[in-house]
């Protein structure tokens, strides 16, 4: 079975050569690779068609889309697709070599009703503390093998560092929303279990994800996470309601409102523990005192990940872990203005 692997890039030089060496080290040989290039201006296609050149039993194929989004680049990698399962990854994504071998088995075992596959995501090992921070917070691995067939806003999205869509169906939902500048893969799982398709959650078919590794990407790259969550919000077709909040969590879809307010957040929960001693000043102590509580509960999650490290680092994550939620619900509050809705 002909599988189509297709990766967007824009200036990935640095991430290139793993996602490529790993691609060569595939046990499954029936597979097409097809990059959409974002107008790179670091040299990254050359480092494809060199590695194409070195490697002619491979079949790659270099396009390239100015000035779209992801969504846009991989709508045209689809164009070019001759597989029957298009498999979504990134340029900084490192795929096991079990990786497409897992694809097809889960593929061949399968009925008509399943439209979409998510594989596992794992951090690559770093000792950069941002991105052992966004390791922890960001693309959580899948821990059981399920299917989902329905889509929350909180639950049934999967991204597109590993998800393999089946062809016929991701024609018959027309593709990416190209209106999303991120968010396009939840959107996209939307539309799927709204035609009538499953996606099976697997826990093999695993890649590794280097994530960013400087603060100014992750405010950035987070604060476009928000920004995509209003437009999400936007496109339930019947309307949405939750709230999320300690000890509380409030989903209801197909109402007539389109409502997302997030309490869990730390940044919100930073703000109540500095306004409470306003009212009473023995509280003065709460913000540190929530510092030291998220600095032991983040050690506490490394340690459940197996992860490396120690206090020190998860002190720094926790101040981390403030600057993303503030960056996260700022994004939240530009999306709720531009597209009409309550998302904070």
């Amino acid at each position: 079975m002909l599988i189509s692997v297709i990766i967007p890039f824009k200036n990935s030089a640095v991430t290139l050569p793993r996602c490529l060496e790993a691609l060569a080290k595939q046990r499954h040989k029936a597979a097409e690779y097809i990059f959409v290039d974002g107008n790179s201006c670091d040299g990254s296609p050359n480092i494809i068609n060199d590695f194409a050149a070195a490697h002619p039993d491979m079949r790659f194929k270099v396009l390239n889309e100015e000035g779209g989004t992801a969504g846009t680049a991989r709508n045209k990698g689809v164009g070019e697709a001759s597989g029957e399962w298009l498999a979504f990854t990134d340029a900084d994504c490192i795929p096991s070599p079990d990786w497409l071998a897992d694809i097809a088995a889960v593929t061949n075992a399968e009925d008509d009703s399943t439209g979409a596959i998510a594989g596992c995501i794992l951090p690559a090992s770093t000792t950069n503390v941002v991105a052992m921070f966004l390791g922890l917070y960001t693309l959580p691995p899948v821990m059981t093998q399920r299917y989902v067939s329905s889509y929350t806003l909180v639950d049934g999205g999967f991204p597109t560092a590993n998800l393999v869509v089946k062809r016929s169906v991701f024609e018959s939902v027309r593709g990416f929303d190209e209106r999303f500048v991120g968010g396009e893969d939840h959107d996209l799982c939307r539309r799927i279990y709204s035609a009538g398709f499953k996606v099976k959650l697997v826990t093999n078919a695993r890649v590794l994800h280097i994530h960013r590794d400087s603060l100014p990407n992750l405010l950035k790259q987070v604060y476009g996470y928000g920004k995509h969550h209003p437009l999400l919000l936007k496109t339930m077709p019947h309307g949405a309601v939750v709230i999320e909040a300690p000890c509380v969590s409030i989903v209801k879809m197909n109402v007539a409102l389109r409502v997302w307010l997030d309490f869990n957040q730390a940044d919100k929960k930073m703000l109540v523990a500095a306004l409470l001693p306003f009212l009473w000043l023995p509280l003065v102590l709460l913000p540190l005192l929530y510092l030291v509580y998220l600095a032991l509960s983040i050690r506490k999650k490394m340690g459940e990940r197996n992860l490396p490290g120690n206090i020190g680092q998860a002190s720094v994550m926790a101040v981390l872990l403030l600057l993303r939620s503030g960056a996260l619900t700022a994004g939240r509050v530009r999306g709720s203005l531009q597209h009409g809705v309550l998302c904070v």
